[in-house]
């Protein structure tokens, strides 16, 4: 596995589900400074996730972006295309659930969890809906 990288993910829950799901995938463990938190998929349009990616693309690293298409995944890539272009940065973006449906972290675990672990799920359902009260 490549050791110079950056992965940009939405929240804490992304940056944990990656950095689990590549240590059961290829069995390496990812640094934290290599999980990049945005706290929101606006917050990769910032000079210091550029001033970052452009660091590690000079380093000969690479950098993925990984985000929720949220509700238009055809709106979500022009937008991040547009910014890339105009930053002149260079990254892989990966839109969840699947990188050809609308959608979030949560369809994606909603997809693939097993189904006697639902639970799970549901109790994070109700978590969410308490936020939103």
């Amino acid at each position: 596995m490549r050791k110079d990288f950056n992965i940009f993910v939405e929240g804490v829950a992304d940056a944990r589900f990656f950095k689990q799901y590549i240590h059961h995938v290829f069995g390496e463990e990812v640094a934290d400074e290599r999980l990049i938190v945005l706290k929101g998929w606006d917050n990769l349009k910032t000079e210091a996730s550029a001033v970052r990616m452009r660091s590690m693309s000079a380093n000969g690293g690479v950098n993925l972006v990984i985000v929720d298409a949220d509700n238009d995944i055809l709106a979500r890539k022009s937008e991040i295309s547009r910014w890339q272009q105009a930053n002149e940065v260079e990254f892989e973006l990966f839109l969840l659930p699947n990188n050809q449906d609308t959608g979030a972290l949560e369809d994606l675990l909603e997809n693939i969890i097993n189904p006697n672990n639902r639970p799970i799920l549901d109790c994070w359902e109700n978590y969410e809906q308490e936020l939103k009260t």
